[in-house]
């Protein structure tokens, strides 16, 4: 049976690379909410093309990524991680529907490139939107805003569509790891991303609860996960 993958559409329309990195068991919640529907769900808007790549370092995974993305001449690619799973909308292919219609497709402009879904970081201070200001030296967690698309200047890369032109336009590495810890893949991915000129937005309407050995919706609210 054909799947989303692989049907026969309009080489008008855009591919688009679902990049998933992985590192161990997944989670079944998120199987069953985000990837099953992702997979098997057609969308007549895109031609989805699946990566998945397990490997020790995320910084590799992604770059790994990219690269197999690239190679089969994807137009974009949508960063999803494993812990993640789609509240509003809880279809996940209506979530990266929306992403797309916020991206720019001029292939003159770097604005409007980067756009990211909203979910809560999983800190040792806390847990607040994965996205920040750079202030000085430092990166302050945003935590007010007014419109629903807003520009920041770090997010996750957990739910993130990406114009792969970006790639053809600044060197590698693309992701990388601080020894020091403070700088995670996504920081330096946007921060050299911003470097070349391209900025990153937010569509706060697109909401995602983060799993782990709890479950942090996107509003804050907190779930134990049953005995």
């Amino acid at each position: 049976m054909p799947t989303a993958w692989d049907n026969k559409i309009d080489s008008n329309i855009p591919k688009i690379g679902v990049c998933i990195p992985y590192f161990g068991n997944l989670n079944l919640e998120w199987i069953e909410m985000t990837y099953i529907s992702l997979l098997y769900k057609p969308a007549n808007w895109c031609q989805k093309v699946a990566f998945l790549c397990k490997v020790p370092s995320i910084s590799v995974s992604r770059d790994m990524l990219i690269k197999q993305a690239l190679q089969q001449n994807c137009d974009y690619v949508f960063f999803i991680d494993t812990d993640l799973i789609f509240e509003d909308p809880s279809d996940p292919n209506i979530a990266l529907y929306q992403l797309y219609q916020k991206i720019n497709k001029s292939k003159d402009s770097k604005d409007k490139k980067i756009i990211s879904g909203l979910y809560r970081a999983k800190k040792d201070t806390g847990f607040n939107y994965a996205m920040w200001m750079k202030h000085e030296s430092s990166f302050l967690p945003i935590t007010e805003w007014k419109d629903n698309f807003i520009r920041v200047d770090v997010a996750g890369l957990g739910c993130c569509l990406i114009d792969t032109d970006i790639f053809k336009n600044i060197q590698r590495p693309y992701f990388k790891w601080e020894e020091s810890g403070e700088m995670s893949e996504d920081f330096y991915f946007f921060q050299h991303a911003k470097n070349n000129g391209y900025d990153l937005h937010v569509l706060t309407d697109i909401k995602l609860s983060h799993l782990g050995s709890i479950k942090v919706k996107c509003d804050g609210t907190i779930v134990y996960h049953e005995m």
